[in-house]
């Protein structure tokens, strides 16, 4: 604190008087006004006044200057003058009225100290009682700051507001929604054209309505109080600054002094906006043609059936929802089902398609019963062709060249109906027919084994006979004879005539055996 005691000026004196003694004082010069002041005047040529006679000074509440002549040239008298009374330096040594002015500014000083400690208590006191009466909870948001956080996170600051700083108690609401207003006024509106420099104040001052009542305006000494006091404490101020740095050291933000300024949105924050309006452009485009695939969808059903469907609402889920690798395998599956009639949508994806859902279903259940139908008479063809073609090869090798008759022909064992219609039927009608089959395989063979074994048999007679008249003939002159005995009956060969009993030969022995030596 200072004080102006008067303006600079110059002082006529009526009387000097050199090395005058002043009661315990001897100044070298004595400079008495003629209202009577007395000024004592010190000249400093080797040896400045000592605190001995300053205190004496001081102490009687004399005023007293010092002149320093210790550079002057003593050799140039004609500088002496002048030096002492106007180009010399000087100094006070001791000022009457300056030290009665020190005085009363300390009064003031310790009375306006003492006020301004009983104003910090109180405010300390205020402040302290508005902290402790702070809810566990923050106060539920407005319409405008839900809106204000959505905008925020729509513009793509979800991660920057979710800070929770120290002295986020401050606010009424959660860091979230006062955070979502700095970020959209400074690091989305203020990066517009060109950047728009800040100070941590405009930015307390954008979201001051948030500042719990009481704790808006708080001063330094009560902050660091409040600090000592409550560890978890720290004023709005420095809550929204340190927020600030936090987004600096996430690069969203410059500590940069530009025109007096101490904030600037960083190149990120430039860019994150021009990417962000880009991603904008895309998704109007997406939301576009989204909104004309739905068109041509709901155009293959019934106008009533999508009436009072919200397309834009619908197209806003949608794109929000589903990215753009997401959603091709989703459309292309309403389309399959819609248009193409193919497949059953698994996610009708909040499209009024319920009944077109229910038809197609109603559609492919009736086309997979028919391709069912298409199978099992396909299966049932194959099978048909399948038995007839095993009982051809099996006919071919039995009957031969005859066996496309015996298939032709009816047959009292299938009540009259042909070998192929009864294969025809079933599996039971093949069986059916290779047992008939193998029965008249095992019928033919049996005739064919007979047939045989009587040709062989006749063989065998002819050459026994040839060879039993051939021996009789040699046993007798008579041909006749010999003839006769062979073709009559004899008792050992039980009533045979030897040309008939002779079938092998161990029947031949025999009637070689009873043929007498001589007939």
């Amino acid at each position: 604190m200072t004080k102006r005691i008067s303006a600079r000026r110059k002082f006529q004196f009526a009387e000097v008087k050199v090395e005058k003694a002043d009661g315990n004082v001897r100044p070298d010069l004595l400079l008495i006004a003629k209202g009577g002041k007395i000024l004592h005047v010190e000249i400093y040529v080797r040896h400045k006044v000592d605190t001995i006679k300053l205190e004496k000074l001081r102490t009687r509440g004399i005023s007293s200057i010092e002149i320093d002549l210790s550079k002057l040239d003593w050799d140039d008298r004609a500088e002496w003058e002048l030096a002492i009374l106007e180009t010399a330096p000087r100094e006070w040594l001791h000022n009457v009225k300056a030290s009665e002015a020190e005085r009363e500014m300390a009064v003031t000083a310790t009375r306006q100290a003492e006020k301004r400690a009983a104003e910090i208590d109180a405010e300390f006191t205020r402040i302290s009682k508005v902290w402790k009466a702070i809810p566990k909870s923050y106060s539920a948001p407005s319409a405008q700051l839900l809106a204000e956080q959505a905008l925020a996170r729509k513009r793509g600051f979800h991660s920057m507001i979710a800070h929770m700083p120290k002295g986020a108690g401050c606010f009424l609401v959660a860091p979230e929604f006062w955070q979502s207003r700095i970020v959209n006024g400074f690091l989305w509106d203020g990066v517009a054209g060109s950047t728009r420099a800040f100070e941590t104040k405009e930015a307390l001052a954008c979201v001051k309505d948030l500042v719990r009542p009481g704790l808006n305006r708080i001063s330094t000494e009560v902050a660091g109080r409040m600090k000592e006091e409550f560890p978890e404490f720290q004023p709005a101020w420095h809550t929204v600054h340190n927020y600030l740095k936090w987004l600096k050291a996430h690069h969203w933000m410059f500590d940069k002094r530009v025109v007096g300024k101490n904030w600037l949105p960083s190149g990120s924050a430039i860019h994150h906006r021009k990417e962000q309006e880009t991603a904008w452009d895309r998704e109007r485009e997406r939301k576009a043609d989204m909104a004309e695939w739905v068109d041509y969808i709901l155009s293959n059903i019934p106008n009533n059936e999508h009436r009072e469907f919200d397309r834009g609402s619908w197209v806003d889920m949608f794109v929000t929802r589903y990215d753009e690798d997401e959603a091709p395998a989703l459309l292309e599956e309403i389309h399959e089902m819609v248009v193409g009639g193919q497949v059953l949508a698994d996610d009708l994806l909040e499209l009024p398609l319920l009944a077109e859902y229910e038809r197609q279903e109603q559609s492919q259940a009736k086309r997979r019963i028919e391709k069912e139908q298409r199978r099992l008479a396909e299966l049932e063809r194959s099978q048909r062709e399948s038995r007839i073609l095993s009982l051809r090869q099996k006919a071919e090798l039995v009957f031969g060249t005859e066996a496309q008759l015996w298939l032709e022909t009816g047959c009292k064992h299938f009540q009259d109906q042909t070998p192929l219609v009864v294969v025809e039927a079933s599996d039971d009608g093949l069986e059916q027919a290779l047992e008939e089959l193998q029965r008249l395989h095992r019928q033919r063979k049996d005739a064919a084994d007979r047939n045989a074994a009587e040709a062989r048999q006749k063989t065998m007679l002819e050459k026994n006979c040839a060879e039993l008249a051939e021996l009789a003939s040699k046993r007798t002159s008579d041909p006749a004879r010999a003839n006769l005995w062979c073709r009559s009956s004899h008792p050992k060969l039980g009533g045979q005539r030897p040309f008939d009993f002779c079938v092998d030969e161990r029947t031949l022995r025999i009637c070689k055996d009873i043929m007498p030596s001589k007939l």
